[in-house]
């Protein structure tokens, strides 16, 4: 597998190539998602990446993000549950990345 992250969910996903096609028949990914500004700053709403490469949340970050380090305030959650960046990831999960709700 390729060591490069997949973008899908934003333009063409063809760019994904054959690991969107394995990524489809089951074999393991970890997707990472940006919500809200995160979305717009990265350009994209969804990466997969090769599991092995990643062992944090933190590490799927830098991976996804192309080396960018880990913003304060960014929110992370490992399959609907809320962690700290440090909190460990394997093959299969979700990682969500998004900036802190304000309300008024």
């Amino acid at each position: 597998m390729a060591s490069t992250p997949c973008t899908t969910g934003v333009g063409d996903e063809s760019s994904c190539g054959r690991r969107a096609a394995e990524s489809s028949r089951g074999m393991s990914v970890v997707r990472v998602k940006f919500f809200a500004g995160l979305r717009e700053e990265m350009g994209r709403g969804e990466v997969e990446i090769d599991p092995d490469r990643a062992k944090t949340a933190a590490d799927a970050w830098r991976i996804a993000t192309g080396g960018r380090p880990f913003p304060e305030r960014v929110l992370v959650a490992i399959n609907l549950d809320y962690v700290d960046a440090e909190a460990p990831i394997r093959s299969g999960d979700e990682v969500a990345f998004f900036p802190p709700v304000t309300g008024g």
